[in-house]
This record gives C-alpha cells, structure tokens and sequence, in this order.
C-alpha cells in the first residue's frame, strides 16, 4: 500500500504544477542587465513587482501568477543602462504570446555637471545617485497610488564643495518618455561607504532633462 501512497503524493504534485502559468520570457540584445518593472493583474488583484536578473539561458521571466491563481493582464517598462525604454502590455486571457525581445537602441548622452548648495556634510566620502523617474508608469498600469516607476541611471563622486559630474542618457530623446508626458530626476546624496542616505536634494523646479548639462540642487526639505 505504501508505494501507491507515494504515488498518489506524486500525482497530486504533478497535476498542481501543470496547473502553474508558464512566465512571460524576455531576451534582450543588451550587453548591460535589463531591468523590468511590471504589474499584473487577475482574480488576485493586483500584483508589481521588478525582475533584474537572467535565468542561465540569459532570458528574463516574467512570473504570470499571484497567489496560485494566472495573471489575466501584463504590463511592464522595461529599461537597460543607456538604451530606449520600452513597454510591453497583453492580455493573458486571449493573447496566446508569452515572449518578446528587448532591442538596446542607444539614447544620446548628456555629461550632467551638478552642484550641491550648500554642499551636504557626512562623516566620509559622498556620492550622489541620479534616478529616471516615470509619473506615467501609474496611468500606464493603471493604478492611482503606489511607488513610481524608477531606474537608477549611475551614480557621482561629490567633491568637498559639491560638486559632481555624470554622464546619463537624454530621455528628451526616448519616444516612450515622450509620448507619455516625460519623466524628471532624483537626486540622492549617500554615504560611499555605507551606502546610508545623508541628503534628498532636488534640481530647480524648471529644469527639464536634456535642456542643460548644468544644474544646481538644493536640499529636498
């Protein structure tokens, strides 16, 4: 009787796994890691989340479930180092396509000269990091609250009077940005060692990326 019993287990395992949703799967022409920030929705609600990482085939997978139960709705932005950002939206219930491919197509770049005043105080070295923000990832996934969109663009040696220079991508280039309203940045100020925030500081309320290669920051109070 036993070995039934091992069996039964097995079969009851076997039919809960055909029953788990085969993830959506993105390849990418990339040579830096793609990054993908997505929302899906189903009978659980819904559900975001990002994936960062390739599997050992270099693909990146999407999972198009919640809870057990298959997601009916994706939607993501997905963005590499220096590349275009690009969208992907389905409908799981009559979409049968569960890939797609990722094209690095190069954005301009801006050397971005900053300068920090006052200058922020810290007990060692500083660095400042500068994120793409995207407002209209909310409207995009169809959400009213929730953490914005962002993708760290690199990140700047502060000297001691503040100053710091980065080369970042012209997202007054990127048709998606574009045709969605566009997007501003973040500026945080970090302990190098630590990695600790020490200061939020933000650029004057006019500046538009791609409009200068120069910037004044003052504390985010």
């Amino acid at each position: 009787m036993r070995p039934r019993t091992v069996a039964a287990f097995w079969i009851a395992l076997c039919s809960s796994c055909a029953d788990r949703a085969e993830p959506f799967t993105v390849r990418s022409s990339a040579s830096e890691a793609l990054e993908i920030r997505y929302f899906i929705t189903g009978s659980f609600g819904g559900y975001g989340s990002f994936v960062n990482k390739p599997d050992a085939d270099g693909a990146y997978r999407i999972p198009l479930e919640q809870e057990g139960k298959p997601a009916k709705t994706l939607k993501a932005i997905l963005y590499a180092p220096g590349c275009r950002l690009d969208a992907l939206s389905y409908d799981m219930t009559t979409d049968a396509i569960r890939s797609a491919g990722y094209e690095c197509r190069p954005l301009p770049v801006i050397r971005l000269h900053g300068k920090i005043a006052p200058a922020p105080a810290g007990d060692g070295p500083l660095d400042v990091s500068i994120f793409y923000m995207a407002p209209w990832s909310h409207p995009f996934f169809g959400i009213a609250d929730g953490a914005i969109v962002q993708f760290d663009l690199g990140k700047a040696q502060l000297n001691e009077a503040g100053e710091f220079a980065i080369p970042i991508p012209d997202f007054s280039h990127d048709p998606l940005s574009i045709r969605n309203g566009g997007g501003y940045l973040k500026f945080v100020v970090i302990d190098r060692q630590t990695g600790n925030l020490v200061e939020r500081v933000k650029p004057p309320a006019d500046f538009i990326i791609g409009s200068a290669s120069e910037i004044i920051l003052s504390p985010d109070k």
